[in-house]
């Protein structure tokens, strides 16, 4: 969850041109001071509100997904990123989430799936929000990935619900 002051410094992982222009960014790896009415803290605080599904594990998977969730921001995790976060070798994480019947990339994809039903319900985020929220760098990847996962788009998730 994002804890926000009167001001603050977010890292943000700017994976998009647009957002990098929106925000007058010249790197996508920038470290920015903001105030609480930047769009950009309005962003996270609105996305943080949200319910969490993902509870506190001890288990390797479970500790897997704290450290996805708390990464999306700046994109996507890979094995290496989670495996330093966990202070584990990143062959010994593909090992212990293997006895497990999981890896990197299927707990990084559960995650996602499971914060994408829980943000599209807060009618009050765009879509686009939550795709970037999820560490999508474009919001038809999500559209893609969330198709995939519920046979449907986002927007048909909304209207059914």
């Amino acid at each position: 969850m994002v804890h926000l002051s009167s001001k603050c410094i977010l890292y943000v992982h700017f994976c998009d041109l647009a957002l990098q222009s929106l925000f007058n960014i010249a790197h996508h790896h920038q470290r920015i001071p903001v105030k609480l009415d930047h769009p950009i803290t309005k962003l996270f605080s609105r996305v943080s509100k949200g319910s969490a599904p993902i509870q506190k594990k001890t288990d390797v998977v479970g500790q897997v997904q704290e450290v996805v969730v708390n990464y999306f921001v700046h994109g996507e995790p890979d094995r290496e990123i989670v495996a330093s976060e966990l202070n584990l070798s990143p062959r010994t994480l593909q090992r212990r989430l293997k006895e497990q019947n999981s890896s990197v990339k299927r707990t990084v994809d559960s995650t996602r799936h499971q914060l994408s039903i829980s943000y599209l319900e807060q009618k009050h985020l765009s879509v686009k929000e939550v795709a970037y929220s999820l560490g999508f760098n474009d919001p038809s990847n999500f559209s893609r990935a969330f198709r995939r996962w519920e046979g449907i788009t986002p927007k048909e998730y909304r209207k059914a619900g």
